[in-house]
């Protein structure tokens, strides 16, 4: 559990580094020259593509780090706790930010629907994880089973396999025919001797 968790930690912080780093250059006062006014002109454009990129990355890493132990269903807790991270913390940094006098200003007036558009580019952090989570833990899942001795993962199947059919047995062959069998400790009845 604790590599999930640990999956999801890195996975939200690596989906607010592109929003931070924009921030940054946007918010730079100067430090960053020809690079930060190029970032102020553009701040609209960078500032989108933080938007969707950041939760693309950090879900893909979170989802790629839980898919590999544990698939689909790891993917799921890693990529819930990064969103609720990633959620967490741009929210208090937007909305705060904005009631401070340094973020963007529409969140100031309107908090709540700021917060859920943030809430909603979450959900998407969620998706990419369970996505890149699924397909990791289909393509580790084979080779896990293949390979010589391997452990598995959390979810692989028993060291003896799945449990194997047993054979039908055969039937009698005066049941084919229609006639009753005699019941067990009874004798055959006169008629049919």
């Amino acid at each position: 559990m604790a590599k999930l968790i640990l999956a999801g930690v890195v996975g939200s912080l690596l989906g607010m580094l592109p929003l931070a780093l924009v921030n940054l250059l946007v918010n730079g006062s100067g430090s960053f020259g020809d690079i930060e006014a190029a970032a102020v002109q553009n701040a609209t454009l960078l500032g989108a593509a933080a938007l969707l990129g950041g939760p693309a990355l950090g879900g893909s890493v979170a989802g790629w780090m839980a898919g590999r132990r544990g698939g689909l269903r790891a993917a799921a807790v890693a990529g819930t706790i990064a969103a609720a991270l990633y959620a967490v913390s741009v929210i208090l940094l937007v909305v705060g930010g904005a009631k401070a006098g340094w973020g963007p200003p529409i969140a100031a007036l309107h908090p709540i629907r700021a917060s859920a558009a943030i809430v909603l580019v979450a959900g998407l952090l969620l998706g990419v994880a369970l996505l890149v989570g699924w397909l990791v833990g289909r393509s580790a899942a084979p080779a896990a089973r293949l390979a010589p001795g391997a452990q598995g993962g959390a979810f692989a199947p028993p060291a003896g396999g799945p449990p194997q059919r047993q054979p039908a047995p055969e039937r009698d062959p005066r049941l084919a025919a229609g006639s009753r069998a005699p019941a067990a400790g009874r004798s055959t009845p006169r008629s049919q001797r």
